[in-house]
């Protein structure tokens, strides 16, 4: 079937000039709303890295004012520490003298009497020992053995000898006068125990 267009051509090119134009809108239309939609996604993206902004600059703020707190936290240990070590290198590493002193009146017999107690230390030795050195009277040369014995007991003593055990006259009566020694070893390193107050500021 053939189809015949009877309008005049004026009315042909006005409704195809029409035609163009509206499409020529519509595509406009479109890129508009494109752009429109571009934007909005540009700007909720700008909020949303303007508020982790905010949020990243609050956490780095607190994160100073931590830093700030540790660090004054770590100079005053630091300044414990340093206390510590000088009256570590001042003290040394003595040996428990009470537990040594409270051992030897324990162990001495009751027969065994003390007339001399003599006791060096010498904390500046590369090995910091000392030496006792006990004289005394008992009444055989089997109670001086005893207390040797004795003596040997005790863990803050070492290399424990006895020098002499002589039998002499003692008043009307005849004792057996003798004289030990003994190596003191160091004990443990010295530990103070500061608190924080007495640090410097």
């Amino acid at each position: 079937m053939v189809r015949i267009n009877l309008l005049p051509p004026e009315i042909i090119r006005r409704r195809t000039r029409r035609r163009r134009q509206l499409k020529m809108v519509l595509g406009a239309a479109v890129l508009v709303a494109l752009l429109v939609l571009v934007f909005a996604v540009l700007h909720a993206e700008t909020r949303r890295t303007q508020q982790l902004a905010g949020v990243y600059r609050q956490e780095t703020e607190t994160l100073q004012e931590a830093s700030e707190d540790y660090t004054h936290y770590v100079q005053k240990q630091d300044a414990v520490r340093r206390r510590e070590d000088i009256l570590s290198s001042a003290v040394g590493q003595p040996p428990p003298w009470l537990n040594l002193f409270r051992a030897l009146g324990i162990n001495i017999p009751v027969n065994t009497w003390l007339t001399d107690l003599h006791i060096t230390f010498d904390s500046s030795a590369d090995q910091p020992q000392g030496q006792v050195r006990m004289q005394g009277y008992t009444y055989t040369h089997t109670s001086t053995a005893r207390w040797l014995e004795e003596l040997e007991r005790i863990e803050w003593l070492e290399d424990i000898r006895c020098s002499f055990s002589t039998a002499e006259p003692y008043g009307r009566y005849r004792l057996t006068r003798f004289e030990m020694t003994a190596t003191i070893p160091a004990g443990q390193p010295y530990e103070p125990e500061l608190q924080w107050g007495d640090s410097d500021d």
